[in-house]
């Protein structure tokens, strides 16, 4: 029980590097919730992810001991022997790993505090290079991102439907829940916010308007939307009734301006 216990110690501290690169990729409005599916199935992903990233830590490692002998050599039979729990008869091996450990814990200690900061960047970096050469839309099941409320409002699940992947600009009209009234909103999306699961929580439109009908001219079925002062509109989502989505082509509004 003891030697399970350990090995699974060690299998988790080797998958970290794999978790903090997946939710370094999903951070943000990216999000949809890094254990989204199952946890068998996100640890399977997590691990896919760390070894190669353990494989360039080790590399690395494995150069500077031979090139400048700045660290000790890796003993891969202790190591090996760890991950799987075989420490021979009585656990004879177990005391000198744990003595090797602690002798090197300041070499291991700068190990995978390394691997963690090349897993953050490593993560940041693919998710920007996955959202310039839009590999989420072409490969989905790979590279998506969780969180449908970035495609929605933002448009780029139209990207891969237009035939040069052209941009377009999304406006939403809202109808509001104010308590005693309801009332309609439209504007330009310019961001959103939403919580650690992806659940949408805001939504931040620019070039905002409310609907209004014609009471100062004492045409009360006369409908015009108003100018909301200000430049930036929070149309807070828990209290939005319906929700309709319009993506104008942006080609288009340029050619008008």
């Amino acid at each position: 029980m003891e030697n399970i216990a350990l090995t699974t110690l060690v299998v988790f501290i080797l998958a970290m590097p794999g978790y903090v690169a997946r939710s370094a990729y999903h951070s943000g409005n990216l999000t949809g919730a890094v254990l989204r599916r199952s946890i068998m199935n996100d640890l399977v992903w997590t691990i896919m992810i760390a070894m190669p990233i353990h494989a360039i830590g080790v590399f690395i490692v494995e150069h500077l001991h031979e090139l400048w002998d700045l660290i000790p050599d890796i003993n891969f039979e202790a190591t090996f022997r760890l991950l799987t729990g075989e420490y021979g008869p009585e656990s004879v091996l177990l005391t000198d790993l744990i003595g090797n450990v602690y002798q090197n814990s300041h070499y291991i200690t700068a190990y995978v505090l390394f691997l963690l900061l090349l897993s953050l960047g490593l993560g940041l970096w693919l998710r920007k290079l996955v959202w310039e050469l839009q590999l989420d839309l072409r490969f989905p099941h790979i590279f998506g991102f969780g969180n449908l409320w970035l495609y929605r409002l933002t448009g780029r699940n139209r990207l891969a439907a237009t035939p040069r992947g052209e941009e377009v600009i999304p406006v939403v009209d809202a109808l509001v829940d104010l308590g005693e009234k309801t009332r309609l909103y439209r504007g330009v999306v310019w961001d959103f916010t939403t919580d650690e699961t992806g659940a949408l929580q805001d939504i931040l439109l620019i070039q905002a308007l409310r609907g209004k009908f014609g009471e100062d001219t004492g045409k009360e079925e006369e409908f015009y939307w108003q100018e909301i002062p200000g430049d930036i509109f929070v149309l807070k989502y828990s209290n939005v009734l319906n929700l309709n989505i319009t993506y104008l082509p942006l080609a288009d509004q340029s050619s008008q301006t």
